[in-house]
């Protein structure tokens, strides 16, 4: 009789226990689950408020120029920059390329970041370009015919 009223406290201790680590479980999983979705509305909200235009481009005679103005709200912080793309068709072929050169015209108010307003002057050594398309860290694009 002894023994089957510890069997059924031992029964119980562990049914408590196992409850509890399901529960502390799921309680991790939602909120990890929250976080990311805050992160996910936090990048698509700034993806939303970004825009670029191509203002200009040069003849590539020796080298290839495009002038790009941020005409969104977001401000892009020299890591940022790093991690844009120049697309070029040269020779009939499209390739992901590394720009010579990347610098801004007018920076005044935040030194090295791309704040609204601000032109991003990128350079390419090639006189083949027929197309180029620029994308920035968070997706936005623009492109033009040469």
């Amino acid at each position: 009789m002894a023994s089957s009223l510890i069997a059924g406290a031992v029964s119980l201790m562990l049914i408590l226990i196992s409850g509890y680590v399901i529960v502390t479980g799921i309680l991790t999983i939602s909120d990890t689950m929250i976080y990311t979705l805050t992160d996910v509305s936090a990048l698509q909200e700034r993806t939303l408020h970004s825009n670029i235009n191509i203002t200009s481009h040069s003849e590539p005679l020796v080298a290839f120029e495009i002038q790009i103005e941020n005409t969104g709200d977001t401000i892009y912080s020299a890591r940022e920059m790093d991690k844009m793309d120049l697309y070029l068709c040269i020779g009939g072929i499209i390739n992901k390329y590394d720009p010579n050169s990347k610098t801004l015209t007018n920076d005044k108010i935040n030194v090295n970041m791309w704040d609204p307003g601000e032109v991003l002057t990128v350079t390419y050594s090639s006189s083949d370009v027929t197309w180029a398309k620029f994308v920035t860290s968070n997706g936005v694009s623009d492109s033009t015919y040469i």
